[in-house]
């Protein structure tokens, strides 16, 4: 167990320590993406009011410029408390993955590129000299830009080919496809466990401890009122008369022999006699799932804020899933929630869920409380969702955005 967890430590440090050089390296992929768009049209900034580009051209600089700040900011961040960079040079989180020569190059191609697009950028004055003049589009490159992208690619080049040659090439490939299963399988297992646990405690406690106190405690003292609300009272009593009506029309129309008014009387005093242990019961079942869903939710609760670590690793998973799909399969999940919950039908479903929560609590069920929650609560529903898009899917996946919205229109 100790071997596992030093190994499961090492390689949460390596991993930390390695935050740098990754946001660096993300930064800079995403500043060529910025130049690589420019390219492919016309080789100028980008104005963003250019309604002669598609928004998706737009939305995607947009995302890659925005990606460049904040792991240039992760960056700057974690290379200033990365203490081990400063006091072991010579481990392999230091110097050995980048030279610092090509990090300041790379930090100053993203500066260069932010600072384009920048609402405080404006650009170099006219020079008084014979030399031409820059504009916005055309400003001077930074010193050394060209040669940042010839080294970027030799040295990523001979970098893979060492990791390739090397002799631990092939474990370093199968100890990242262990991390990654481990951190799956821990995922999954958390998920399930996390859904586990509320079911478990609320099984257990209502059968094995709140079942029996209730049981007995409950017809004793609720002999002369056994329904816990009004509900289940109408229900018995439409039953009971429903009872009798049968019994008068199976009596007249001959399928069962003619029946006294005593025989009546006593069939239906039986069938009241029985309605009474059935309703008993579930009025009893009632007040057991009150308190097995408080023992539930609590048992939650503790085990959340027990599992902070691995909480964080779980969202970090469900992150990787979501940005793994497609954009079709983005936009599929997008619509088949919206359609359930805040869709046109959905009233129907929300219906159903409210009267199912009324019975397992044993309250009678409301229907003006009803209509106002499903007049209030997917509207506000579908406004967090809509904000949500607007707020993180519109940088995360621009193009899921526009055929969302393409779809919708």
């Amino acid at each position: 167990m100790f071997a596992g967890l030093s190994g499961y430590w090492q390689d949460v440090n390596e991993w930390f320590f390695r935050t740098p050089d990754r946001a660096l390296d993300e930064a800079y992929k995403a500043a060529l993406k910025v130049q690589s768009i420019e390219d492919e049209n016309g080789g100028q900034k980008i104005e963003e009011n250019d309604s002669k580009l598609p928004a998706y051209i737009r939305a995607d600089l947009q995302k890659y410029l925005r990606i460049a700040k904040l792991r240039l900011t992760e960056f700057q961040t974690s290379r200033s408390i990365d203490a081990r960079r400063t006091e072991a040079p010579d481990s392999p989180y230091g110097t050995d993955i980048e030279t610092e020569a090509l990090v300041l190059e790379k930090l100053q191609f993203i500066d260069w590129i932010l600072e384009r697009y920048s609402p405080k950028f404006s650009p170099a004055p006219a020079p008084v000299s014979s030399q031409p003049v820059f504009t916005s589009f055309d400003q001077p490159k930074p010193p050394g830009k060209n040669n940042l992208l010839i080294d970027a690619t030799v040295v990523n080049t001979f970098k893979k080919i060492r990791q390739d040659l090397s002799p631990a090439a092939e474990q370093e490939i199968v100890s990242t496809f262990r991390a990654s299963k481990d951190v799956t399988k821990n995922s999954l297992r958390f998920l399930l466990t996390m859904i586990l646990i509320p079911l478990l405690v609320h099984f257990m406690s209502k059968f094995l401890v709140i079942g029996p106190i209730v049981d007995y405690y409950y017809p004793r003292t609720h002999q002369q009122n056994i329904f816990i609300n009004s509900n289940l009272e109408k229900e018995a009593l439409e039953e009971l008369e429903r009872f009798e009506r049968h019994i008068k029309f199976q009596s007249l129309t001959g399928a069962i022999p003619k029946v006294s008014n005593e025989e009546l009387e006593e069939q239906v005093k039986a069938q009241a006699t029985n309605l009474r242990k059935s309703y008993t019961r579930q009025s009893s079942n009632s007040v057991k799932n009150w308190f097995a869903d408080l023992l539930s939710v609590t048992a939650f609760i503790f085990f959340l804020t027990r599992s902070k670590r691995q909480i964080t690793n779980l969202l970090t998973f469900m992150n990787e899933m979501v940005a793994g799909l497609s954009d079709s399969a983005k936009v599929f999940v997008i619509i088949l929630f919206t359609d359930t919950f805040v869709g046109f039908h959905s009233p129907h479903g929300w219906e159903v869920v409210l009267a199912g929560m009324a019975d397992h609590w044993g309250i009678a069920e409301n229907h003006n409380f009803n209509s106002l929650f499903i007049a209030t609560f997917p509207v506000l529903l579908d406004t967090v969702f809509k904000f949500w898009v607007f707020r993180y899917l519109s940088g995360q996946s621009p193009s899921s955005v526009a055929i969302y919205k393409s779809m919708n229109e």
